[in-house]
């Protein structure tokens, strides 16, 4: 007698193929997949989140209390209870959190880690699924930049404090300023500038001034004819 049982295993088949598909994907986006049965003491965690820690990058069981002493003193308890209220909340959410988390060198990485909760038909907690990912170079790069504007700020305001002494200054001294574009060879002057050389107000070709000084100071003229070299234009 020859006797042949059969058994369907298509559904073992599908079950091979998604997982493939999950690794690939995990694979792809560098983000290190976790999975933790409600009430279990470990997780299973994929060989890039043993990466994100500085550990060998092989996918295996992590124990939840050992993730957690990774953790930095002063995240640990707030991802517990963000953790812990997510599972007892009853409802199907998306948690985002971001922590400190210690790194094989002994260093610290910011992690963001995004977390889905699986529940029952009845709404219990099941599972939660995670994928981890490591956002110390964005973290640094927003805080340099922030760093950057609020310097610029400080420079703004010190400038405008100063170009406010300095109009106070001129008003107090009775002074007249001029600008001289060296690229059209004009000059324009502030309203006290214009009054005192009987100009009207805008751009004016710097003869115009040229002309509004008197022949006994032509001498001292030199020294704008020599700015205009040293600009690139040609003296007037």
């Amino acid at each position: 007698w020859l006797l042949i049982v059969g058994t369907d295993v298509t559904h073992l088949r599908a079950l091979r193929d998604s997982e493939a598909r999950h690794a690939l994907a995990s694979l792809a986006v560098q983000d290190g997949i976790w999975d933790l049965a409600v009430g279990a003491a470990s997780f299973y965690a994929s060989a890039r989140w043993f990466d994100l820690a500085g550990l060998p990058a092989q996918p295996g069981d992590c124990r939840i209390e050992d993730w957690y002493a990774r953790l930095h003193p002063e995240d640990a308890a707030p991802v517990r209870a963000a953790l812990a209220a997510a599972v007892g909340t009853g409802h199907d959410e998306r948690l985002v959190l971001r922590f400190r988390q210690r790194h094989a060198d002994d260093g610290w990485r910011w992690i963001e880690a995004c977390v889905i909760v699986e529940r029952d038909a009845a709404g219990r907690a099941r599972r939660l699924v995670g994928s981890n990912r490591d956002v110390s170079a964005e973290l640094a790069a927003a805080h340099a930049l922030r760093c950057d504007l609020d310097r610029r700020k400080q420079d703004a305001h010190r400038l405008e404090a100063l170009g406010t002494r300095f109009a106070l200054a001129l008003d107090a001294a009775r002074l007249g300023t001029w600008s001289w574009n060296c690229t059209d060879g004009c000059v324009e002057g502030d309203e006290r500038h214009c009054r005192l050389f009987g100009l009207a107000p805008g751009p004016q070709p710097i003869a115009a001034l040229r002309a509004r000084v008197a022949a006994g100071d032509a001498r001292n003229w030199k020294t704008v004819q020599k700015l205009a070299v040293l600009a690139g234009v040609a003296p007037y």
